[in-house]
């Protein structure tokens, strides 16, 4: 069951009219905050802010600029290994190529050698000796 309110308990609001709440909050707005003077405020508290601040930029920028360092540092240390290997393959395929030209060009004296063999037994087969002749062609 719920009770009757009785009209003596009824809740009344006492609203400003519109005007009366637009002159309000005109006047409100107005109405400066106040400041505190720069006299009043503490020299002392000023300069250690400011010294924090720039002591935090200071430290920012320091970190910054170490770990901009290290990458470099990196950067070049990759650099290098990378020249070492590439100077290491050179190397190696240099020593290569000498090999094989010095294995060609054995190939190339013992070829010579065995010409100037092959023309004196020619010379000397022709010359009469028959010992130096090579064997007779027989066809098949």
């Amino acid at each position: 069951m719920i009770p009757e309110i009785e009209p003596s308990d009824r809740l009344q609001l006492e609203l400003p009219t519109i005007e009366e709440a637009r002159a309000r909050d005109a006047a409100q707005a107005r109405r400066p905050e106040p400041i505190e003077s720069a006299a009043k405020v503490d020299a002392e508290a000023v300069a250690g802010a400011i010294a924090a601040a720039e002591s935090a930029r200071l430290r920012t920028a320091n970190a910054e600029q170490l770990a901009a360092a290290r990458r470099q540092l990196d950067r070049i240390a990759t650099d290098k290994r990378a020249e070492r290997d590439r100077l290491a393959r050179y190397r190696e395929a240099e020593a290569a190529h000498a090999a094989t030209m010095a294995d060609y060009n054995a190939q190339v004296e013992a070829a010579r050698v065995a010409r100037q063999r092959w023309e004196r037994d020619v010379a000397a087969c022709a010359a009469g000796n028959r010992n130096r002749c090579g064997p007779a062609f027989t066809p098949d």
